[in-house]
């Protein structure tokens, strides 16, 4: 049996985008950690994520949500790519 499936995302309690990108993820099966950006520190990590997005792939508009989810990032409510990530096998 395969492990269950953890996403972290990146968000705010009044995004519309994020809250429904927790709900969509939670209908899955997905374990979702929800990381409030309000909170400096998660912020932090936030923006290190962004950071590394801009460098290595060009993604420098800051957007929430950022999902964590296996060893991929999606940025924004993309539910295409969290279904292709979520049915891949690779952990």
């Amino acid at each position: 049996m395969k492990d269950k499936i953890t996403a972290i995302i990146y968000g705010s309690n009044d995004c519309g985008h994020c809250l429904a990108t927790k709900k969509f993820l939670e209908n899955k099966g997905v374990k979702v950690i929800f990381k409030e950006i309000e909170n400096d520190k998660v912020l932090n990590e936030a923006k290190g994520i962004y950071k590394e997005l801009c460098e290595k792939k060009g993604i420098c508009n800051i957007v929430v949500p950022i999902v964590k989810i296996k060893n991929e990032i999606v940025v924004g409510f993309d539910r295409e790519k969290l279904d292709k990530i979520i049915s891949s096998e690779e952990q």
